[in-house]
């Protein structure tokens, strides 16, 4: 392991950069909610899940959740090339994972919702922002970079790699704060803990 980049590495005015996407998985599990478990027994190849899915959207959600595709290779260009002042993949829920990273860094997370990247696909289907905020197992990745490195990172960034945005910054703050929007009064809800006890 060389150079390894942390979640408590974040620097203040840091831009918050988003690899991947949001709430495909949370929606894949909802579809598998309302579905009879002998039917998924029987699905043992991705052609299988390909027939039993049917609709294109239906077969991404139930993909993403079965499938996932954590971004290493970007991770690696991240490091590779020193932008990344911090890391974390998104497992839990974008609003979890990136309160662990300002917490880690001493810091407080602002995001701009509407830059969330929400595929349309997703939103015409009657999914709303909820899945993208707090649905888990996602395994996209946050990056904290300096600002100023935000444009090389747009002149450099490779084309094969999935799409990166910004979708905000870090900020000085105590650590009570939760994750929240540039509106200070909206706050996020949190994601999956899995350490969390039961109540």
């Amino acid at each position: 392991q060389q150079n390894p980049v942390y979640r408590s590495t974040a620097k203040p005015g840091d831009s918050i950069i988003l690899i991947g996407e949001l709430g495909f998985s949370s929606a894949g599990l909802n579809l598998l909610t309302r579905e009879d478990p002998l039917e998924l027994a029987s699905i043992d190849t991705e052609d299988d899940l390909a027939t039993w899915a049917v609709d294109p959207l239906r077969l991404r959600c139930l993909k993403a959740h079965f499938l996932p595709r954590p971004q290493i290779e970007a991770g690696l260009w991240f490091r590779q090339n020193q932008l990344a002042n911090a890391m974390i993949d998104v497992s839990d829920g974008l609003s979890t994972d990136l309160l662990r990273l300002a917490q880690a860094s001493q810091l407080v997370a602002k995001i701009e919702k509407e830059r969330l990247p929400l595929t349309p696909d997703l939103t015409s289907s009657g999914y709303n922002r909820d899945p993208a905020l707090r649905g888990g197992e996602d395994y996209a990745l946050l990056v904290a970079i300096p600002e100023n490195q935000v444009q090389s990172l747009k002149v450099n960034y490779p084309d094969h790699l999935p799409d990166w945005c910004r979708i905000g910054k870090l900020i000085r703050g105590t650590t009570k704060e939760e994750v929240g929007f540039q509106n200070p009064n909206s706050q996020m809800n949190t994601g999956f803990d899995h350490f969390k006890r039961s109540r």
